[in-house]
C-alpha cells in the first residue's frame, strides 16, 4: 500500500518552530492521537501509536511499544480518553505511568488505567456536560456514539469493569462510554470526535466552535454525517484524523484506512461547509493558532 500524498491545497505542514508561549499547538500521531499544548500545560487526546498489526489485533494479546511511546510523549501533565477501544486506550497506562500525567475518561478507561497499576490520583472518572478546568485548558465530555464501522457494527460494545491486568485482547477494549470532547483554550473552542457518529440534541448544545478534530472512520455508515455535523458546529476549520491505516507500523508512514474515501470527505465538506478551512495532517504535522484572535499562526 503506497504513502498517501495529500493535496497542496489541505496539507498542514510542520508545527511552526518557537511558537509563543500563549499560543495553542497541536500535533496529529495518527489515528485519534494529538498533543495540545497551551501555556504551561501539555494534553494528549487518545494518544495510541504502538499500532499493532491486524493479525495480533484480530487474535493475540496487546503489548505496548513502551520505546516508542516515550520518543514521542517525553513528557505530559493530561491525557483526555474519548472512548475506550484500544486504538485509543491502550498506549495511555503507560504513557501515564512515564509521565506522571492524570488521565480523565469514562469508567472503562479508569477499569483499564487501575488494571495497569495506575496511581489512583492519576485516574479521573468524568461525568457529562460538567467543564473541567484541566491545567490551563478547560475540557467538557459531551455524551455521543460510536459509529458502525465493521459490517454496520459498533464493534465490542458494553463496558469495562473490575481492574484487568494488561496485557489484554481486542475485545477486552470495549468501548465503554463514548465522547466528543470539546476543548477550550482562551477564547478558541475546539472539538474532538474520535468516532464518526453522535447525538443530534448533544452537538446542538455544544453550539459553533473554531477546530473540529473531525474523525473519519466510520462516516460512511453514519447518515448525512458530514450535513448533521456541521450544521450544528459551524466550524471555522477542519482537521481531519482517523482516516490512517493503523494496523501498519507508526514509522511507515501515511497509509489510509479501508474505505475512507478522502476526495469523499473534501467534496462533502464544500458541499455542507464550504466556508471552512481543511487542513490535513500528514503524521507529526502540527499547527499553532492565537487563541485570542482565533487564527492559525503561520
Amino acid at each position: 500500500m503506497a504513502h498517501y500524498n495529500i493535496p497542496d491545497q489541505y496539507r498542514m505542514g510542520a508545527l511552526p518552530d518557537n511558537s509563543p508561549h500563549d499560543a495553542l499547538t497541536l500535533q496529529w500521531f495518527g489515528t485519534a492521537a494529538f498533543r495540545l499544548t497551551y501555556k504551561d500545560t501539555i494534553l494528549l487526546i487518545d494518544p495510541y501509536v504502538t499500532r499493532a498489526g491486524l493479525f495480533r489485533i484480530a487474535f493475540l494479546r496487546l503489548y505496548v511499544n513502551e520505546n516508542l511511546c516515550r520518543e514521542l510523549f517525553p513528557r505530559a501533565n493530561h491525557i483526555i480518553v474519548g472512548h475506550s477501544h484500544c486504538d485509543h486506550l491502550l498506549d495511555v497506562p503507560c504513557i501515564a505511568l512515564e509521565t506522571s500525567a492524570v488521565v480523565h475518561g469514562s469508567s472503562s478507561t479508569a477499569a483499564v488505567c487501575r488494571g495497569a497499576d495506575l496511581p489512583d490520583p492519576q485516574i479521573h472518572q468524568v461525568g457529562t456536560w460538567e467543564p473541567y478546568d484541566i491545567g490551563d485548558f478547560r475540557v467538557t465530555f459531551v455524551p455521543s456514539k460510536h459509529s458502525k464501522v465493521v459490517m454496520n457494527r459498533i464493534p465490542y460494545p458494553g463496558d469495562i469493569t473490575g481492574a484487568p491486568k494488561p496485557p489484554l485482547k481486542t475485545r477486552d477494549y470495549k468501548h465503554g462510554d463514548t465522547y466528543v470532547l470539546v476543548i477550550e483554550a482562551g477564547d478558541l473552542r475546539m472539538m474532538h470526535m474520535g468516532s464518526a457518529d453522535f447525538f443530534d440534541e448533544e452537538l446542538e448544545r455544544v453550539g459553533p466552535i473554531d477546530i473540529f478534530l473531525m474523525g473519519l472512520a466510520g462516516r460512511g455508515s453514519t447518515e448525512n454525517f458530514m450535513q448533521r455535523v456541521t450544521a450544528h458546529t459551524k466550524p471555522r476549520i477542519i482537521v481531519p484524523q482517523h482516516f490512517d491505516n493503523f494496523f501498519s507500523p507508526f514509522h511507515k508512514g501515511l497509509l489510509l484506512n479501508h474505505g475512507v474515501d478522502p476526495d469523499g470527505f473534501f467534496a462533502d465538506a464544500k458541499q455542507h461547509c464550504p466556508d471552512a478551512d481543511i487542513i490535513m495532517p500528514d503524521i507529526l504535522d502540527g499547527a499553532a493558532f492565537d487563541p485570542a484572535t482565533r487564527t492559525r499562526i503561520i
